[in-house]
């Protein structure tokens, strides 16, 4: 899973497995907060979207 910066889109961290991972953009210095809930939404929700495209 890629996680990317809310503010300048900047890659920050690519990983495999987790809870919680908060990181501070070296760039802009935004701290993003990512949760495994809020990456089982976006997966979702991009699921749906292929479906309704197909």
């Amino acid at each position: 899973m890629e996680f990317r910066c809310s503010q300048c889109n900047r890659l920050l961290a690519k990983v495999e497995g987790l809870g919680k991972v908060e990181i501070k953009c070296p760039r802009c210095k935004a701290m993003n907060v990512f949760t495994e809930e809020l990456y089982i939404k976006v997966e979702t929700k991009k699921e749906e979207l292929n479906e309704a495209e197909s």
